[in-house]
């Protein structure tokens, strides 16, 4: 052991950063993960960043399920050896038999990879624990997750020279054939797939561009208030764009427009819970597709959830709720993180309209909300960004956010860890207004087209989720666009 390991396994230095590889391949794989989060952070262990989600195929025993790999950074009081104690707890708690054969399957593997940085790295051998980790080097599926919870201040042991490599050798870069704009780091290692949790289902974002139909089950909403306020034409409204090949279907019982009045939770549940029931109970007529509850009240996530919905979409970004991180993080689902400044009844004031780079302001107010909802137990292989076009915006504003898509990427991995940059990214043009003021159309309902244009530049620029009323129509635009750009 080194004097400095010595040192810190006699004396309190306080909390320090630990980098620590989570993976698992038996079992509910991504439970598991969950799991282990969750005991550490219940021992004191606190989540500072969690890294994307890979997929890989299984290293050194190959005859064994493919795993899920993941990094976390970590503050922690524990010195070293008390730390590995501890994540040998949190192994044995799921079920990790430590006399299986080496390399062998698992339900949860917790390595420590550093522990300290700079001046203060712990660098120590013993029998029974050595850091750094000696095999960081040789494994894509660890150098990978580990750079997502780096920053161009912490990059280790120049980790982002070692995956540069590893995908200068063979890596792919799941953008590439959509002809994305280069992002900070062109592609991942070989053998890895990058994957995000939905409704069961591990899913490639950079595959294939998911579509979010719009279900406003509202009296008052700004394009279709009142066409869908009953039960039944709500119902048969989702399934009908799940047949158009609506991948989520996103039901909302709060309108958002601008001005709207806040429901109380309960008149919100009434609206949502029994549509979300509905169609809950009958998931093959939804054809696959995944619900959504659009809210802002952690106690209506949390319900519908409970009732049905996969996943919540929040416009508020957790900033009308308190509760609302927490409220997400034990429910376990993907959360919609959006950008808006105050809330309906005066985000379009001209103070929350007015940004000095719209871009790199909505990165900036986004980095200490998805801080907050990492720090609560959301991983980042659960969170989805959305700028919040059309939210707390105005005319050129919300061309601007949509054209520099990928410039929104650099500047969260630039202010925040480089996974940020891969992120999945929604974007809701949908009939707004500001599609309106180009082209002239005052109604609403008149303005598909002109969200179709805006979805395209949309999907050119590098968005994963584009949310939208006329499924149908943007369905069949997604379908020429990706068939003129597959070169097959």
């Amino acid at each position: 052991m080194s004097s400095a390991a010595s040192e810190r396994e006699g004396k309190d230095f306080g909390e320090v950063p630990v980098s620590i590889a989570i993976g698992g391949n038996i079992g509910d794989r991504l439970g598991n993960l969950h799991n282990g989060l969750q005991l550490m952070r219940a021992a004191g262990i606190k989540t500072v960043w969690t890294s994307n989600l890979y997929e890989s195929a299984p290293a050194y025993v190959t005859d064994q399920p493919a795993f899920l790999n993941g990094v976390v950074e970590v503050r922690t009081g524990l010195a070293p050896l008390e730390l590995l104690k501890t994540l040998k707890r949190v192994e044995a708690e799921l079920g990790r038999d430590f006399g299986g054969q080496r390399f062998g399957p698992r339900p949860l593997d917790l390595d420590i990879l550093y522990y300290g940085r700079g001046a203060n790295e712990v660098v120590m051998k013993t029998e029974v624990l050595e850091i750094p980790h000696p095999r960081i080097s040789e494994r894509g599926f660890v150098l990978q997750p580990l750079l997502d919870v780096l920053s161009k201040d912490s990059d280790r042991h120049g980790v982002s020279d070692k995956v540069r490599k590893m995908v200068a050798e063979g890596g792919t870069n799941p953008y590439a054939e959509k002809g994305t704009p280069p992002r900070l780091f062109e592609g991942i290692p070989p053998g890895l797939e990058r994957v995000v949790p939905l409704n069961g289902e591990l899913r490639n974002p950079a595959k294939r561009v998911l579509i979010m139909g719009i279900l406003n089950v509202t009296p008052d909403s700004f394009s279709d208030g009142g066409r869908y306020d009953d039960t039944e034409a709500a119902v048969s409204r989702a399934r009908k764009m799940a047949e158009e090949g609506a991948d989520i279907i996103d039901v909302g019982g709060q309108s958002t427009r601008p001005g709207a009045t806040r429901l109380t939770t309960e008149e919100e549940l009434a609206r949502v819970v029994p549509v979300i029931q509905r169609l809950a109970a009958d998931p093959e007529r939804l054809h696959g597709a995944c619900l959504s509850i659009d809210t802002f009240d952690s106690k209506v996530a949390r319900a519908t959830v409970e009732a049905g919905a996969h996943m919540v979409n929040d416009v508020s970004g957790g900033a009308l709720d308190p509760d609302m991180y927490s409220t997400v993080a034990d429910l376990r689902v993907p959360y919609v993180l959006m950008h808006m400044r105050g809330d309906p009844t005066n985000m379009q004031s001209k103070s929350n309209t007015t940004y000095s780079d719209v871009t790199a302001d909505v990165a900036r107010e986004l980095m200490p909300r998805i801080r907050a909802a990492m720090e609560a137990g959301v991983p980042a292989w659960n969170l989805i960004l959305d700028p919040g076009v059309g939210f707390s915006k105005k005319g050129a504003t919300n061309c601007q956010l949509i054209r520099d898509i990928p410039k929104l990427r650099r500047e969260l991995a630039e202010s925040g860890v480089y996974g940020l940059a891969d992120l999945p990214i929604l974007i809701g043009p949908s009939r707004k207004k500001f599609l309106g003021d180009i082209t002239r159309v005052k109604t609403p309902e008149e303005r598909d087209v002109a969200t179709a244009a805006a979805v395209a530049v949309a999907m050119e620029r590098g968005a994963n989720i584009v949310r939208v009323h006329n499924v149908a129509l943007i369905k069949q635009a997604i379908q020429v666009i990706e068939t003129i750009k597959s070169p097959s």
